[in-house]
């Protein structure tokens, strides 16, 4: 088996000075001088010391980004879970055979959230024939079918967060933001101590 290169820290950073990923600055106790500082308004202290923008500022961002990379998954996330979905009244058990496009047409005229009552003995073959009776009381609907063609479930279907619960996802992003903001003021405040 071949010999594994196992670096030292110092032998890591005498590589990155070779490379040039560090400038050799002077002590400000040697005998040579910082290169030319001035005090004038329009010059920067620091980037005249460490130099302009390179290779280490390049690999430090991309090192630092990565450990922010995983956090944009939590704040993007509901874009692709909770994705708005086409919702109806769910269908009673015995026109669970209807095409959905009549029970629509025929039972939420007005709206997804309000359903026609039923007439007794309804059935497939009365809506499909146009010969069922139409009441004009509506309700509301307790329970929903969804369209899973295109996204499939969701957390809006699999918690039926629609009509009067439509606002209980912006309220969960809401809640995970104010504790992103509080998280970060609190954890810096730790970090501090």
């Amino acid at each position: 088996m071949g010999e594994v290169n196992k670096l030292t820290f110092q032998d890591f950073m005498r590589k990155c000075f070779k490379m040039g990923l560090f400038k050799i600055i002077p002590s400000q106790g040697s005998k040579e001088k910082h290169p030319e500082v001035t005090n004038e308004d329009d010059s920067d202290v620091v980037s005249t010391i460490i130099g302009d923008y390179g290779r280490w500022q390049l690999l430090m961002t991309f090192l630092l980004s990565l450990f922010s990379f995983p956090c944009t998954f939590h704040i993007y996330l509901p874009t692709f879970t909770a994705k708005a979905t086409k919702f109806w009244c769910q269908r009673p058990e015995n026109l669970s055979s209807l095409p959905v496009d009549d029970w629509i047409n025929y039972s939420q005229p007005v709206d997804a959230c309000s359903i026609r009552i039923l007439p007794a003995g309804i059935t497939v073959e009365s809506i499909l024939n146009n010969t069922a009776p139409l009441l004009d009381s509506f309700q509301k609907c307790t329970q929903w079918e969804y369209d899973k063609s295109e996204v499939g479930e969701t957390i809006i279907s699999e918690w039926n967060l629609v009509c009067d619960n439509a606002n209980l996802t912006s309220l969960g992003e809401v809640v995970f933001l104010v504790g992103v903001g509080v998280g970060g003021v609190v954890g810096g405040w730790i970090s501090d101590k």
